[in-house]
């Protein structure tokens, strides 16, 4: 995890949520480079726990233009499968203003080992505050090599890390299409310490350009937000994207593709009807932007695999990402996940949880926390008959369970 910017220790909260799916499960957090005791836990099946972690899990503070290396890791291991979120806040209030980033913080599912890879490509969000990446080895001597002809920092590294070593790239330039390679499968986390989506960010997205910005316009109200990347070996040929929650700001796209080629996007109108639109890909650099006024569901679709993004906000300042999921990967029986108590820039959030039904799945077959009198929304439907359906939760630990498979 990385420190979020401009926040004193003091107003830092480090979080993970650690939760097993199937039986019960026994395990340790340890701090393997760093002389912190290690933390057991017990959990259900079903029922996650959050755990608080000393800022030592945190690398340290820095500004401007970083390569550095870090051994703040942190790892998470049990003896069955587990599922484990990583969540960071910020509770600095802002001299002046009583309410505007008061609260700032994001959350991000961690990678099983099993999941990692050994060839990524970043693809991240960048307007105003400082892109990071972050790097981690699992094994010894893991050569990292990291290619962005566009970014000098980036262009033609190569370090070679040990088990657990973290290395860090952080800078005022968009590090989409960042190639990374290794020798080794790694842990490969992309974000930025606080950026967010305007009115206007469509109109000026295809303006921007990668240099290395010597000024952010970025105030220390903006969200930081984080993400895992995905290895090549589990990109897709479709994607289904929809609206998080309401919101009048843009929704933003990005398309990655490891070679030139055709994307079909369909967008549903008002009227219902879908335009249909072609976008040919640049490889690997962040030119391959969709911005969406509309609100909808969107469908992205390839002859080749690609890697999508998207970017959205309830408000001016905030941000999330989401590395969207291939529709032929949608699997899951059932599911345990956090919602954290996070207040937007000036208003307490409201917490969505939205789920992808293909054709004739209804709604009464899904249990929150074995509860199935839930009221879902309608918030689009797909070409295929698939359709996506949100409910509000509550903050805490929620198991999912679809009962109808």
């Amino acid at each position: 995890m990385l420190r979020i910017a401009n926040c004193p220790e003091t107003d830092t909260t480090i979080q993970l949520f650690i939760a097993t799916e199937g039986v019960g499960a026994e395990g340790l957090i340890s701090f393997p480079l760093q002389s912190i005791s290690d933390i057991s836990f017990n959990l259900s099946r079903g029922v996650g726990e959050f755990f608080d972690l000393t800022l030592m899990a945190l690398p340290g503070n820095s500004t401007g233009t970083v390569r550095r290396r870090e051994t703040s890791t942190v790892v998470v291991a049990a003896a069955a499968e587990i599922v484990v979120y990583g969540h960071v806040r910020c509770s600095h209030q802002l001299e002046g203003d009583p309410k505007r980033g008061s609260v700032r913080g994001t959350a991000f599912q961690m990678k099983r080992v099993g999941e990692l890879g050994n060839n990524y490509s970043v693809v991240t969000f960048q307007k105003c505050g400082r892109s990071q990446l972050a790097i981690v080895a699992v094994e010894e001597k893991t050569v990292v090599e990291i290619q962005n002809n566009d970014i000098d920092v980036l262009r033609n590294v190569s370090v070679t890390l040990q088990k657990y070593e973290t290395y860090i790239i952080e800078g005022m330039f968009d590090m989409t299409g960042t190639h990374i390679s290794s020798s080794a499968p790694v842990f490969v986390l992309t974000g930025n310490d606080g950026d967010g989506i305007e009115q206007n960010t469509c109109s000026n997205s295809s303006s921007s350009n990668n240099t290395d910005k010597s000024v952010s316009s970025c105030d220390n109200g903006n969200d930081p937000f984080y993400e895992c990347l995905i290895p090549y070996t589990h990109w897709g040929t479709r994607y289904f994207l929809f609206p998080l929650f309401d919101t009048s700001l843009p929704m933003v796209y990005k398309v990655l593709s490891p070679k030139r080629m055709n994307v079909t996007i369909r967008e549903r109108q008002k009227d219902g009807k879908y335009s249909n639109s072609d976008l040919r890909t640049s490889k690997f650099i962040k030119k391959n932007i969709i911005c969406s006024q509309t609100h909808s569901v969107v469908e992205i679709e390839s002859p080749e695999v690609m890697l999508v993004a998207q970017f959205s906000a309830q408000k001016e300042r905030s941000i999330s990402m989401l590395l969207a999921t291939p529709s032929l990967q949608f699997t899951r029986k059932y599911t345990v996940f956090p919602v954290l108590n996070i207040r937007c820039v000036d208003d307490a959030a409201t917490h969505y949880i939205s789920i992808i039904l293909t054709t004739g799945v209804q709604t009464n077959v899904l249990y929150i926390n074995n509860d199935s009198t839930s009221i879902w929304q309608k918030v689009g439907n797909f070409t295929d008959g698939s359709r996506v359906v949100r409910t509000i939760l509550s903050p805490g630990s929620n198991l999912l369970e679809n009962r109808g498979l």
